[in-house]
């Protein structure tokens, strides 16, 4: 199987980021991490002060051989996935990695 990573970025509603960080933390890396082939996460704030929303970045490592199939089941299990209403819709979006080396480290 390869391994990819599949990137969200997302953000909160107006003044939900506590609320937002929490359940994303608590609860929704775990109800994504039980799909299969889901592996691990990484979440990131972005700190550019230029940058405006999304302002958070989740990279999931997945092992897979149909990336978009695993991503598939994500969205299928969704309706017993608990969805904050901090979550601003409408500023997510979704992005297939697939590497182009193995990871490179300094010499």
């Amino acid at each position: 199987m390869a391994c990819y990573v599949i990137q969200f970025t997302s953000a909160a509603r107006p003044g939900e980021d506590e609320v937002f960080n929490r359940w994303y933390d608590e609860v929704h890396v775990a109800d994504v991490l039980a799909i299969p082939g889901f592996l691990s996460c990484q979440r990131y704030r972005v700190v550019d002060p230029a940058a405006s929303r999304p302002r958070y970045v989740a990279s999931y490592e997945v092992e897979s051989d149909d990336p978009q199939a695993t991503l598939r089941q994500l969205f299928d299990s969704g309706s017993k996935m608990v969805i904050s209403p901090s979550l601003d819709t409408e500023q997510v979006t979704i992005t297939i990695l697939e590497p182009r080396l193995g990871k490179q480290k300094k010499a």
